[in-house]
């Protein structure tokens, strides 16, 4: 399922962000990664989506001690070049310290 530009002006990328945000509000974890990773999947050029998404991704990573996950997760955020690849960096530093 391709999702593109709702009526309300919630993009593509933001609608499958909160349905990952809402199973992830309910404990469904799969279905929570899936649903983040569909967003640079199915919309790489929407970056702010596509870093929330990875940050959100990694984080669960890291509560699962899914160490080797949230390391691919944070290098991918890093090679986006944003502001939060900083902060990605840090992360990825402090599980490669562990």
């Amino acid at each position: 399922m391709n999702i593109g530009q709702g009526k309300a002006g919630v993009s593509g990328a933001e609608l499958l962000f909160n349905i990952a945000d809402a199973y992830e509000v309910s404990g469904r974890f799969e279905e929570t990664v899936d649903y983040y990773l569909k967003v640079p999947a199915q919309h790489p050029d929407q970056v702010v989506w596509v870093v929330k998404a990875y940050l959100r991704v990694a984080k669960i990573f890291e509560d699962r001690k899914d160490w080797e996950g949230a390391a691919v997760t944070y290098q991918k955020i890093i090679q986006l070049k944003t502001e939060e690849s900083k902060y990605a960096q840090e992360r990825l530093d402090w599980i490669k310290k562990r």
